[in-house]
């Protein structure tokens, strides 16, 4: 999954809490598994860690539409924070991986993040390589989701603010699946150039 970076890729920045990692997910999905997921602290000391609540099926149907449309899946979390609790996150939920994690600011107090960063490092990705876009946000995504139209990327994008209580759906996934599919024509009307 998610081979080498390549341009007309469709981009897919992907956060956690509140899409995956939901405490409702079981509303939407027949299977969910709650385990806790722990990691160390960026000085090496143990972090007692997080309960996650997921839906196995829907991780699976995820990967099938990485894989069928080719998605560059790009983290866009602050599971990033420290790289261990977004590597014990994947090892927990047992899928997902093979994605890039973008950068995320260190955190000045501990505790709080620049209230813009996410919106800042999409602009800073598709800036570098222009290209459809896919970004899924709880929370981010209705306030800044407006900034990375069509009309000011320039280029296809879609995006997604599931509830925060029971995250993505099966519907959510059908907008991405349709997405794609519409993407992938506009690509081969254009000769196989970026949408």
């Amino acid at each position: 999954m998610n081979k080498t970076r390549r341009p007309g890729r469709i981009k897919f920045f992907l956060d956690f809490d509140g899409v995956l990692q939901t405490p409702n997910a079981s509303e939407h999905w027949s299977r969910t598994r709650t385990r806790r997921v722990t990691y160390r602290n960026t000085d090496g000391t143990p972090h007692p860690g997080f309960v996650i609540t997921w839906a196995p099926e829907l991780v699976t149907q995820l990967e099938e539409l990485i894989d069928e449309f080719d998605l560059e899946l790009l983290y866009l979390t602050s599971w990033l924070y420290p790289e261990s609790a977004l590597t014990s996150f994947l090892a927990t939920i047992g899928g997902l991986r093979g994605g890039h994690a973008l950068r995320m600011p260190q955190r000045e107090d501990g505790l709080y993040l620049p209230w813009r960063w996410k919106i800042q490092e999409i602009h800073r990705v598709t800036t570098a390589e222009p290209g459809p876009v896919i970004w899924i946000d709880d929370i981010d995504a209705r306030t800044f989701g407006h900034e990375i139209s069509e009309s000011e990327l320039g280029h296809p994008s879609l995006v997604l603010a599931p509830d925060s209580d029971t995250g993505l759906t099966r519907d959510h996934l059908d907008q991405i699946r349709t997405f794609c599919q519409g993407v992938s024509t506009r690509q081969q009307a254009a000769g196989g150039q970026e949408a």
